[in-house]
C-alpha cells in the first residue's frame, strides 16, 4: 500500500502495536481487493477488539484482535475460544453445516487476529421496533432452524471447549461443569447480588437435577451468548429475515 495516510492509523489498538498495524495495512487491501476507504472501532467487547474495514471496491470485513494481547485487565487467554485459531475453527465448522455465520477471510498464523466478512445488516435489537409480530415468528423460526444445525454437531466431554483439541469440552460430566458455579454463587452472595434464600433455591435446582446431569451422555456444540445483539436481520421489501449469527467466543 502507498505510504500515504491510512485510516488504520486512527485505531487505538493499532497505535499500541506498530508491527500489527503494518501487517494489516498491507493485508487488508489485498483481502478486500482495493484501497482502505473506511475503518472504525466496530465494537470493543470482553473477548475481542473488533475493527470494521471497507475498501474502494465495496468489500467489508471485521478484524478481531483478542483483548488480552494489549489490555492488562482483560481475561487473558484462559478461555480457549478467545484465541483466533479456535474462533476460526468454529466458523469453518459451521459453514460446512450451512449455518448462517460470517465467512472466514484470514487467520493469522501466529494466532494474533482473524478477519471475517462483515455482514452489513442490523442486529435484532436495533431492528426490533420495526419488526411485526408475524415477522418476529419468521425470524425466530429461521433462528431455530440454524441453531438446530449447530446443535446437531457432536462434541466430546462437556462445558467450554479446550484449546488443545478441536472439539472437546473441559469437564467429564455436566454435573462437574455446574459444580464450578458453587464458587460463583458464594461470590454473588458476598457482593450482595443474591440473597441467602436465592442462593439456596439455585443450589436446590442443581441438586434436584444432579442425577440427570451425571448421566447425560450426548454433548453438543452450543452458542453460549445468544443475545439479541448476536443475531442479525436484513430487510427485504417490508419483511425482515435472519441474515447471520455472530460472536462464538464463549462456546
Amino acid at each position: 500500500m502507498d505510504a500515504e495516510h491510512s485510516p488504520l492509523e486512527e485505531i487505538d489498538i493499532l497505535k499500541k502495536d506498530k508491527e500489527l498495524y503494518k501487517q494489516l495495512q498491507n493485508l487488508i487491501p489485498e483481502l478486500l481487493h482495493g484501497k482502505i476507504t473506511d475503518t472504525k472501532d466496530f465494537m470493543i467487547g470482553t473477548d475481542n477488539n473488533c475493527i470494521y474495514d471497507k475498501s474502494s471496491t465495496g468489500n467489508e470485513a471485521v478484524i478481531k484482535i483478542p483483548r488480552y494481547l494489549h489490555e492488562k485487565n482483560a481475561f487473558e487467554d484462559k478461555k480457549p475460544m478467545h484465541h483466533p485459531f479456535k474462533q476460526a475453527w468454529i466458523l469453518e465448522l459451521l459453514k460446512k453445516n450451512d449455518f448462517l455465520c460470517p465467512d472466514l477471510l484470514y487467520i493469522d498464523p501466529n494466532d494474533k487476529f482473524l478477519i471475517e466478512k462483515f455482514i452489513p445488516e442490523k442486529n435484532y435489537l436495533e431492528a426490533e421496533t420495526e419488526i411485526t409480530e408475524d415477522n418476529r415468528k419468521i425470524i425466530l423460526q429461521q433462528l431455530g432452524e440454524n441453531l438446530k444445525k449447530m446443535y446437531e454437531i457432536k462434541s466430546s466431554k462437556y462445558g467450554y471447549l479446550i484449546l488443545e483439541k478441536e472439539n472437546e469440552g473441559s469437564y467429564e460430566t455436566w454435573s462437574s461443569f455446574f459444580d464450578r458455579f458453587e464458587g460463583v454463587l458464594e461470590g454473588c452472595e458476598k457482593q450482595g447480588f443474591l440473597q441467602e434464600d436465592q442462593i439456596k433455591k439455585l443450589k436446590n435446582i442443581k441438586s434436584d437435577q444432579n442425577e440427570y446431569l451425571i448421566n447425560f451422555s450426548d454433548p453438543r456444540i452450543l452458542h453460549a451468548d445468544l443475545c439479541t445483539r448476536n443475531f442479525l436481520v436484513k430487510k427485504t421489501s417490508d419483511t425482515y429475515q435472519l441474515s447471520g449469527i455472530i460472536d462464538f467466543a464463549n462456546i
